[in-house]
């Protein structure tokens, strides 16, 4: 934007002809980015693909989607502040600045877990992308061409509502920004219905399923809130050796497995192990899971197994 002197205010305002309305409609998810995350022109012609490969991300690049298809909106609390003007004596009003965008949006799902989750945000800096229920999505443009997110003076998980004989529970979330970036800045576009079907990973652990030998060890994997048995939901998917990290805790050395099987619907990692010693057995980085065919998951929580 260039540099103009401040009384030339002919270089402020814009043309008022209409020739298109597009506006968003009813919030129905938000991606959570983080503050450095920028998208390019291409990424946002394919935004879809470019989140699905987003959320698999390090977590310092990850981008998280709250809400969508998966944890519908079914309430929207709004609070906005009006703009501030000041009233003179003699009647006349003046501009001070623009109101705040206040808002808390319920679910009735996902439960405790799903409340732990949004509440990790709180006081995060995490910028935010919204999607309406038309699957349209709205950016910040950028100065250097980019595009991302938009910064929140608050946003975060708020307590839940607790169940009565007339409520369910519902988990809430809430956000506060500044509208003037948002018009200023903002760019919608469309068919982005791909993006609400779309929900942050979940949370996998791994345990010892017995029966460790020099020659392999076995693991179950389940889903740490659920406890869904993802073995048995997934399969084959798991007999790929890139998807586990295996090392010995005395000395960290890399462990690389001779095979992966399923057997007795447990995980089979085949290798050299030494007797009397300890393997801590992870999962592989969620973009490495995804490249496998197994999307939507991250191991939080490996296994430490002793060989007899």
């Amino acid at each position: 934007m260039a540099i103009v002197k401040k009384c030339n205010v002919s270089a402020s305002v814009q043309n008022t002809g209409i020739e298109c309305s597009a506006a968003m409609g009813a919030t129905k998810m938000f991606l959570l980015v983080p503050s450095g995350v920028t998208w390019t022109a291409n990424q946002i012609a394919d935004f879809v693909t470019t989140i699905n490969t987003a959320r698999h991300g390090a977590s310092a690049s990850r981008v998280y989607p709250i809400f969508g298809n998966q944890a519908p909106i079914i309430t929207i609390n709004v609070n906005d502040e009006d703009d501030v003007t000041e009233k003179f004596d003699n009647g006349s009003e003046v501009f001070v600045r623009s109101g705040f965008a206040n808002r808390i949006y319920e679910t009735n799902q996902g439960g405790l877990c799903y409340a732990k989750a949004l509440r990790s945000f709180l006081n995060s800096g995490y910028y935010f992308v919204e999607v309406d229920d038309q699957g349209n999505f709205i950016v910040k443009k950028n100065e250097d061409g980019t595009f991302s997110g938009f910064p929140a003076a608050y946003l975060g998980g708020k307590t839940p509502t607790a169940g009565s004989f007339k409520t369910v529970y519902k988990n809430r979330f809430g956000i506060s920004y500044d509208p003037t970036i948002y018009i200023n800045s903002g760019e919608i576009y469309s068919n982005g219905e791909g993006l609400l079907d779309l929900m942050g990973l979940i949370d996998a652990e791994l345990s010892d399923a017995g029966s460790p030998s020099t020659t392999g060890v076995n693991v179950s994997i389940k889903t740490e809130c659920a406890e869904t048995d993802l073995v048995a939901l997934l399969d084959s998917e798991w007999a790929q050796v890139s998807n586990f990290v295996v090392t010995k805790v005395s000395d960290g050395s890399a462990v690389t497995p001779s095979a992966v099987t399923i057997v007795g619907g447990h995980v089979h990692i085949a290798g050299t192990f030494a007797s009397a010693s300890v393997y801590t057995v992870a999962l592989a980085a969620p973009s490495v899971l995804k490249t496998n065919g197994i999307e939507g998951y991250e191991g939080t929580v490996s296994v430490d197994i002793t060989i007899p």
